[in-house]
């Protein structure tokens, strides 16, 4: 379940990207990678409780579909 997602557009011209912003996101790749077909790059960022849980599965999997990838772990609790 996703509790009030959002997506954060970044107008940069022809370098603009969508963050997507919220609650279980992880159940909601599939989906999302299809509607952005041209992304090579993933940035994901997660906390000290879930990383050990998803982390690495996450990176993993978007590895093997050829995502450049680049992991932050914040302090769990962080605002």
């Amino acid at each position: 379940m996703t509790l009030n997602p959002q997506t954060v557009h970044v107008e940069l011209g022809s370098r603009s990207y969508d963050i997507q912003i919220g609650s279980g996101n992880l159940y909601h790749w599939g989906p999302l990678l299809t509607r952005c077909p041209q992304a090579t790059h993933a940035v994901i960022i997660t906390d000290t409780n879930v990383d050990p849980l998803f982390g690495d599965k996450l990176a993993d999997y978007l590895a093997d579909q050829n995502f450049e990838i680049d992991l932050m772990i914040v302090d769990a609790g962080e605002p």
